[in-house]
């Protein structure tokens, strides 16, 4: 057993059972209980209610990796840590996945039933794309320049006018492209200024141009025949990349690991919430009792140790020396004058051994 295992389990020997009760649960400004070898229990918390349960490993023996069960009609989203709506296009539509619905090429994505029953990802496309193939996961593939989709979806061109030519929401099919489009041997009257395929000029030859990348978590871009991303919601752009905005290795516009930083004094927990680094709770008998731990570095953090802090004593707020004292104590003969805080109880000065 550890020490402060060892000077938990004699507090609680000298108190009366409520007061022992007391003195469980940091987080709220309480010790926390521990188990004989001095490792926490592992427990999950039911968002609908607020109740504490024990995580199940299922007959595996494997704890689940968790730390929400979530209310009816709703979905647990781990990698995100929410419980989230199970039609909700930024955690994908429907209860069996919690990938979000492809943005690709399209200025909204919202959750709707299909001719099966289903409940799957619906996009609106921006102008000169259409979801031609019907799948949620690709978005709105097909770019309406296509001849076999020449501004519709199979719209197919004829072999004596093979190239389409998109003006705004209209195809045409062309025997040549009309300057500046270019001919890039697809098929497509190209505009190299904003077509990812092509930025900048054709690709895949000497034509001067590029196919730009597309990220997880993004789509390419072309403007101005430069290449760019474009993020999915609820994430955002680090370098190249598109990153989850609770990514804590890479929070807010700035990117920052926030693994790597100083936190708070005797905080832990550190994540990555509203573009902040955050931390949420406090190591061992430490508690944050001026309640400022969400300032992060610009608050004192856990500052009070409950184990010999007088004026959180066992508890934030408990003073001792004028605060009541927890249960019945032998303190002997004579006025009781001043008390130290001992193991998180208040005691008569020099009574026992506190161990500091």
């Amino acid at each position: 057993m550890s020490l402060r295992a060892t000077l938990l389990a004699s507090t609680c020997a000298l108190v009366t059972f409520a007061g022992c009760n007391s003195l469980l649960g940091n987080e709220e400004g309480f010790l926390v209980s521990a188990a004989a070898d001095g490792s926490a229990d592992v427990v999950t918390v039911d968002a609908s209610t607020g109740d504490v349960t024990p995580v199940s490993d299922g007959g595996g023996g494997a704890l689940i990796d968790s730390a929400l069960t979530c209310p009816p009609g709703q979905k647990l989203c781990a990698s995100f840590q929410a419980c989230v709506n199970p039609v909700d296009p930024n955690f994908g539509c429907g209860s069996t996945t919690c990938e979000a619905c492809s943005g690709d090429n399209a200025t909204a994505v919202a959750c709707a039933g299909n001719d099966a029953g289903a409940i799957v990802c619906k996009p609106t496309c921006k102008v000169g794309f259409a979801d031609c193939d019907g799948k949620p996961e690709n978005g709105c593939e097909t770019g309406l320049s296509d001849p076999n989709n020449c501004g519709g979806c199979n719209v197919k061109c004829a072999p004596g006018l093979p190239l389409c030519e998109l003006t705004g929401t209209v195809g045409n099919c062309v025997g040549g492209c009309t300057p500046p489009l270019l001919n890039c041997g697809t098929g497509s009257c190209i505009d190299k200024t904003t077509d990812p395929r092509h930025c900048g000029g054709c690709s895949g030859g000497d034509g001067g141009g590029q196919t730009c990348p597309s990220p997880p978590n993004g789509s390419a871009t072309c403007s101005g025949g430069i290449c760019g991303v474009e993020c999915d919601k609820l994430t955002h752009k680090c370098g190249n990349a598109c990153v989850p905005d609770s990514d804590a290795t890479h929070c807010g516009v700035g990117c920052v690991d926030c693994t790597t930083l100083r936190g708070p004094d005797n905080a832990t927990g550190v994540s990555c919430q509203a573009g902040e680094c955050r931390w949420s709770s406090c190591q061992g008998s430490f508690a944050d009792c001026d309640d400022d731990l969400h300032l992060g570095t610009k608050g004192t953090g856990c500052e009070a140790d409950l184990l010999f802090s007088e004026l959180n004593c066992g508890m934030c707020k408990r003073a001792c020396g004028g605060g009541p004292v927890i249960g019945f104590l032998p303190y002997g003969p004579g006025p009781i004058t001043q008390e130290e805080c001992c193991n998180g109880i208040c005691q008569p000065i020099g009574t026992v051994s506190c161990g500091k």
